[in-house]
């Protein structure tokens, strides 16, 4: 008697299927998952609780008691710091955010994550890049300063995402040139360029600061870093 091929020819594409079915449905749950994944870490609405627009007084009770008016207000040009946060915990180390106000509207407009004249502000930026790495996968822009014929850097590393921007910025100023004043930070974006200035050793050391604000903002990019 001869083998009946065709019949074994069936057996075996029947007996695939399950197999074929549970590969598709595998791949299409891991997709799924993925575009979730992606999607949980393209985007964030604001900084922390709060989101962009929001008024002073709806922000207050979020962060009640710790949060501080600052008084006088810092001038940041299209915006000024009216509100404070110290002492917050961000990738091992300690931080203060100033909270920034549309002058018109008077609503949220940017925050800033800052480190002054503290020690460790190179551990700190590497501390910090690598969580927001984490968070948010490697930087859409890298925006450094040259580096021949000056002690003075600057490194920035960009965010973009839908509707929130992140920079993190770091200064080493141990005498040299630079482009911007770090005695006015952050320069004001309205600028299309700035002149060097000469900034003598031990002026003013180091600084690190994270800024948050709306993407849609294009004039909180600085010019060559995302403007």
């Amino acid at each position: 008697m001869r083998p009946n091929n065709r019949t074994d020819s069936r057996r075996s594409r029947r007996g695939l299927l399950p197999t074929l079915f549970f590969v598709i449905t595998l791949a299409c749950v891991l997709s799924l998952v993925a575009v979730e994944r992606a999607k949980a870490r393209e985007d964030i609405a604001g900084w922390d609780q709060t989101r962009w627009g929001m008024t002073a007084a709806a922000i207050d009770p979020l962060y009640a008691p710790k949060i501080r008016p600052v008084d006088p207000p810092i001038d940041y040009g299209p915006s000024q710091a009216t509100r404070v946060l110290q002492g917050l915990d961000f990738a091992g180390f300690a931080w203060r955010a100033l909270l920034q106000f549309d002058r018109e509207k008077q609503g949220l407009l940017q925050v800033m994550l800052e480190r002054g004249r503290l020690p460790y502000a190179p551990k700190a930026f590497e501390a910090a890049m690598a969580e927001l790495e984490a968070l948010y996968g490697a930087p859409d822009l890298i925006c450094d300063s040259p580096k021949s014929g000056a002690s003075a850097q600057y490194r920035e590393r960009v965010w973009r995402l839908a509707t929130t921007s992140i920079h993190l910025v770091f200064l080493d100023i141990g005498g040299g040139e630079l482009q911007y004043n770090v005695f006015d930070w952050p320069p004001n974006p309205l600028e299309q360029a700035w002149p060097q200035r000469f900034h003598g050793r031990g002026s003013y050391p180091q600084r690190l600061l994270i800024r948050y604000h709306p993407t849609a903002r294009a004039d909180l990019f600085l010019p060559g870093c995302g403007r």
